[in-house]
């Protein structure tokens, strides 16, 4: 029963620290401004969003992840969407040309940009509260994609 107590406890502040990294994170990349300044510096932010995020998604499955460490590996059909989701988030947090565009669509004068399919597209991934729901939602399906069912 100790042990549970300790394990659950032990889960909870890792998540709180992940939480804090991820806030950290964001704070500092509002203090950049609105991914114009050191692009170099906002998509290593992102990336670190990123991996945070995705580490809490693991840490929510915890209990799965745990039998995956511990061998019970299965891969099945979901891994196609998490690697897909997986490479569009690193590619938005990596790709300073695409945070440019994302910048235009936002503050750009002309309606046509503002109002576009395109604006209605990207706006959402312009912002890092974005990125870190995705990244805990690839987290979650990470983990459920390479457990394996126990009735397997």
């Amino acid at each position: 029963m100790k042990k549970q107590i300790s394990t659950y406890i032990t889960i909870i502040l890792v998540g709180i620290l992940l939480l804090n990294l991820i806030i950290n994170d964001i704070l500092a990349l509002q203090k950049l401004g609105r991914y114009m300044e050191d692009t170099g510096a906002v998509a290593l932010l992102l990336l670190r969003i990123n991996i945070w995020g995705i580490m809490f998604g693991v840490l929510i499955e915890w209990w799965e992840a745990k039998r995956i460490i511990t061998g019970h590996m299965k891969p099945n059909r979901l891994i196609i969407p998490t690697i897909v989701l997986l490479l569009v988030q690193m590619l938005l947090a990596l790709s300073p040309i695409i945070n440019n565009l994302k910048w235009l669509m936002m503050v750009h004068p002309h309606p046509v940009f503002r109002n576009s399919i395109y604006a209605w597209l990207l706006n959402p991934f312009g912002e890092p509260r974005t990125h870190v729901a995705i990244n805990i939602l690839t987290g979650v399906m990470l983990v459920r994609s390479l457990a394996k069912k126990e009735s397997d």
